[in-house]
C-alpha cells in the first residue's frame, strides 16, 4: 500500500475511540441496563444493552485496527487480512471494513479476492441508492471502484485456470496434488476455495495427520484450519492419526480446531488424549463404519466404543477389555440384556489382558459377527473353549498368542497373513502354546456351522514336537479344504502328510517355520491334483536372529517336486511359488523351477537360498539370462538378498510386475538399466531402499509407461 493511500485511509476511515471516556460509558451502560431490567423497564434495558454492545464493538474494532496496522508494518499481510475480515460494520453505510480489506488484498496480490470484496459493496443496490443520496462515504465508494478497476486490469494479465478449466479437468489435476498443495491452492482466492471443495478429490478422502500438513508454513494456522474444516465438511471421509513428523502440539491444535462430522473410517496409531478419541467417535457415531484403535493407553474401553458407534462394521481394538467393574455383566448393567451390535461384522482384538466372560458376552452381543481375531499372550484353555463354544457361527477365526502382536502394525514386515477374502470359512492359529492341541483343533473344525476352506497351524516349535498331541489330525477329512499352512518337526511330519493325503481339494500349501527339512510331506503335496500355490518359508526375524536361515531344505526332495510339475507340462496347475528365508538349494533346482509351464508368480527371499561355494542367487540369474524368467511369469519378487545381487544381475529381468525389496548392493544406475532393457515391465515396486525416492526414477518410468511405487517402511 502506498504511503499516500495509507494517510488517506487514516484520514477518512480511522476507527476513533477515546480511551479516557469509553470505559466509563461502557460501565454506565452496563449499570443502567441492569437497573432498568430489575425495575421492569424493559424498553430502557434493551436500549442501554444495545448501547453497551455498540461500545464493545467499537473497542473490538479499535483493537483489531491497531493489530492490523501493526501486522501491516511487520509485512505480515496474511494476518493483517484476517484482522480486516474480523472488523464489524456498525451500520449499512459503514464501508471501512471492505475498504481496508480490499487494500490489503491488493497488496497481497490476491486480485480475485479484491474484486469479490469490492463487489460486496458496489453491486449492492441499497449501497448504490445510499451513495446517490449522499448517505454513503463518497471517498470509500470511489476507492472501491478504483481498486476493483486495478484488480481487473492486473487479472487480465494472468490466466486463471481454475475459472477456465471444466470441473472434470480441475478434479483430474487436483488428484495429482497432495494435501499441502491443495491447501495452498485454496489460499489463492475465494473462488478457488469454492471450486476445490465442490470437486470429488479422491486423495482427500483419506487424510493422514499430522504428516500431510507439516509444511503449510506459508498459510496462517487459523486459515489453514478453516480450509481443513471446509474439506472436512465436504470431502474428507477417512482420517488417520499416525506418529509422523509434526509435534504433538501441532496434533492437539489440529484436533481442537478442525472438527470431523462425516467420517466413515477412523484410524488412531499414536498416544493422544482419551477425550479426543471419544470426541472423534461421538461426532461421527452414527456413520462410522470402520475404526482402528492401535494405542493401548488412550483408547476408551471396548464396550464404550461399541456403544458410541452402533453402526460399526469393522473394529480393530488394541487396549484393555476391562473396566473397574465387570461392565458386560447383566447384574451390573441390566440394560445390556437387550444390547446387541448387529452391524459388527469384523472384530480384531489385540490386548494384554481380558476376562473370559468378556469374550463370551462379546460373541453373544455381536450377533452377525463373521471375522474374529484375538491376540494375547495370556490365552488359556478356558478362553479357547469359550471361542469354540460361542464362535460356532463365525466364518473366520484367528487366534494368536504372540507377545509382540499387541499392535497389529508391530508385526514383522514380512508377516504374510491369510487372505480370508478368498475363503468362506477359515481357522488361523498362530503361535499358541500347550493349550492348542490336535483334538482341540479337530473339535473347532467340527463345531463350526460352515465347513472350513482354509486352515493355518503355525505353532511354536517347543510345542509341536509331540505326535500324541497332533496325532488325531492324521485321520481328519476336510472335503472343502483349499488352503493349508502348517509347521512340523520330524516327529509330526507324517501326521500332516497323512492329513494332506485326505484333502485332495487343496489349492495352496505353505510349509512354515519348519523344525526339519520337508521330505515325505512333499510326496503328499505332489499328489494334489489342484495345487496352485506352494511356499516354504520362515520369517526374516528368525533368519536374522540366527544369522542363518533356520530351515535347511532337502534339495533333492524339493527338486523332484518341481520336476514332477515340469513333467506335467500343460497339465500342471502350479502357478505360484514362494521360497523365503530358507537355505541349501543347489543352482540346478532353480533351473528346474523356472521350467514349470504355467508359473505366474515367483517370490524369492533371503541371502542363503543358494548353497554352493561358487554361486549366489545373483550369479545363477546372470548365468541363466532370459531363461530365468518363465514365459508366463506375471510377477517376480526379490527380497532381502544382501550381498548376493548386483546391478549386472538385474539387467535381464523382464516381466509385467517386479518388486525389489531391500537389495542393498543394487544401485540406482542398476535399476535404470533394468527398466531401459525391459520389454514387458508395466509395474515396478521398490520397498525399503535407503536413499532412493520416487522422484529419482519418475521421469524414466513415465517415459517407459511403467507404474512406479517407492515405499519406505518407516515413513
Amino acid at each position: 500500500m502506498e504511503e499516500s493511500d495509507q494517510e488517506e485511509l487514516e484520514k477518512y476511515f480511522k476507527y476513533n475511540v477515546d480511551p479516557s471516556t469509553i470505559f466509563d460509558q461502557l460501565k454506565d451502560s452496563f449499570i443502567q441496563a441492569e437497573q432498568a431490567f430489575d425495575e421492569g423497564s424493559y424498553h430502557t434495558a434493551v436500549a442501554r444493552s444495545t448501547k453497551g454492545l455498540d461500545i464493545l464493538m467499537a473497542i473490538k474494532n479499535k483493537l483489531l485496527y491497531i493489530r492490523m496496522k501493526t501486522r501491516q508494518h511487520q509485512n505480515e499481510i496474511h494476518k493483517a487480512c484476517g484482522d480486516a475480515e474480523s472488523l464489524e460494520t456498525i451500520n449499512e453505510s459503514d464501508i471501512r471494513k471492505p475498504v481496508y480489506l480490499a487494500h490489503l488484498l491488493m497488496k497481497d496480490e490476491r486480485m480475485p479476492d479484491v474484486i469479490d470484496t469490492c463487489n460486496t459493496v458496489l453491486k449492492n443496490q441499497n449501497n448504490v441508492i445510499l451513495y446517490k443520496n449522499g448517505l454513503l462515504s463518497k471517498d470509500g465508494y470511489e476507492k472501491l471502484m478504483t481498486l476493483k478497476g486495478k484488480a481487473i486490469e492486473k487479472s487480465d494479465q494472468r490466466v486463471d485456470l481454475m475459472k477456465r478449466l471444466p470441473r472434470e479437468l480441475t478434479t483430474l489435476i487436483l488428484n495429482q496434488l497432495d494435501l499441502n498443495d491443495i491447501l495452498h491452492c485454496m489460499h489463492v482466492a475465494r473462488h478457488w476455495q469454492k471450486k476445490i471443495i465442490h470437486c470429488p478429490i479422491a486423495i482427500l478422502r483419506n487424510i493422514i495427520f499430522p504428516n500431510q500438513t507439516k509444511i503449510c508454513v506459508k498459510i496462517p494456522s487459523t486459515l489453514m484450519y478453516t480450509y481443513l474444516q471446509q474439506l472436512s465438511d465436504r470431502i474428507i471421509r477417512n482420517l488417520t492419526i499416525a506418529p509422523m513428523y509434526s509435534s504433538i502440539y501441532d496434533l492437539f491444535n489440529f484436533l481442537e480446531n478442525v472438527k470431523f462430522y462425516h467420517l466413515r473410517s477412523l484410524t488412531i496409531n499414536m498416544d493422544i488424549r482419551r477425550k479426543q478419541v471419544t470426541t472423534l467417535l461421538k461426532t461421527n457415531s452414527n456413520i462410522l463404519e470402520e475404526v482402528y484403535l492401535y494405542n493401548n493407553y488412550s483408547v476408551p474401553p471396548l464396550n464404550e466404543v461399541l456403544d458410541i458407534c452402533p453402526n460399526l462394521k469393522l473394529l480393530c481394538y488394541c487396549g484393555s477389555l476391562l473396566q473397574d467393574e465387570p461392565s458386560w455383566d447383566h447384574e451390573y448393567h441390566p440394560q445390556r440384556q437387550q444390547q446387541t451390535y448387529p452391524s459388527l461384522i469384523s472384530l480384531q482384538l489385540y490386548t494384554y489382558t481380558f476376562r473370559t466372560e468378556d469374550i463370551k458376552h462379546l460373541l453373544e452381543f455381536a450377533v452377525n459377527l463373521k471375522d474374529f481375531t484375538i491376540t494375547d499372550y495370556e490365552l488359556n484353555s478356558d478362553t479357547l473353549k469359550t471361542i469354540r463354544q460361542y464362535g460356532k457361527h463365525l466364518h473366520h477365526i484367528c487366534i494368536d498368542s504372540t507377545t509382540f502382536a499387541s499392535n497389529p502394525l508391530d508385526h514383522d514386515d514380512d508377516y504374510l497373513p491369510m487372505d480370508i477374502v478368498r475363503y468362506k470359512c477359515s481357522i488361523d492359529v498362530q503361535d499358541c502354546y500347550e493349550e492348542m492341541t490336535g483334538p482341540f483343533v479337530l473339535s473347532m473344525l467340527n463345531n463350526m456351522e460352515y465347513k472350513p476352506e482354509a486352515l493355518a497351524l503355525s505353532v511354536l516349535d517347543d510345542y509341536i514336537d509331540n505326535s500324541q498331541k497332533w496325532g488325531p489330525l492324521a485321520n481328519v477329512t476336510l472335503p472343502n479344504l483349499r488352503y493349508l499352512k502348517v509347521s512340523f518337526t520330524r516327529e509330526t511330519e507324517q501326521i500332516f502328510t497323512d492329513m494332506i493325503l485326505q484333502c485332495p481339494t487343496l489349492e495352496e500349501i505353505i510349509l512354515y517355520r519348519l523344525g526339519c527339512p520337508p521330505n515325505i510331506i512333499l510326496h503328499a503335496v505332489k499328489s494334489l491334483p489342484r495345487l496352485q500355490s506352494f511356499a516354504v518359508e520362515n520369517t526374516y526375524k528368525e533368519a536374522s536372529d540366527a544369522d542363518i536361515c533356520t530351515t535347511k531344505i532337502n534339495d533333492k526332495a524339493i527338486r523332484h517336486f518341481f520336476l514332477h510339475h515340469v513333467a506335467l507340462g500343460d497339465a500342471s496347475t502350479l502357478e505360484h511359488v514362494r521360497l523365503r528365508y530358507i537355505s541349501e538349494f543347489e543352482p540346478e533346482t532353480f533351473k528346474v523351477l523356472v521350467k514349470i509351464k504355467h508359473l505366474k508368480t515367483l517370490h524369492l527371499a533371503g541371502s542363503h537360498l543358494i548353497h554352493h561355494p561358487d554361486h549366489t542367487m545373483g550369479s545363477v540369474m546372470k548365468d541363466m539370462g532370459k531363461a530365468f524368467i518363465p514365459p508366463e511369469l506375471e510377477m517376480l519378487v526379490l527380497e532381502m538378498m544382501l550381498h548376493t545381487l548386483t546391478d549386472g544381475d538385474l539387467k535381464g529381468l523382464d516381466c509385467p510386475t517386479i518388486t525389489l525389496h531391500t537389495l542393498e548392493d543394487v544401485t540406482l544406475d542398476g535399476i535404470r538399466k533394468m527398466i531401459e532393457s525391459a520389454q514387458k515391465l508395466k509395474g515396478l515396486v521398490i520397498h525399503d531402499w535407503k536413499g532412493l525416492y520416487e522422484s529419482d526414477l519418475m521421469d524414466l518410468a513415465k517415459k517407459e509407461n511403467i507404474h512406479l511405487s517407492v515405499t519406505h517402511q518407516f515413513l
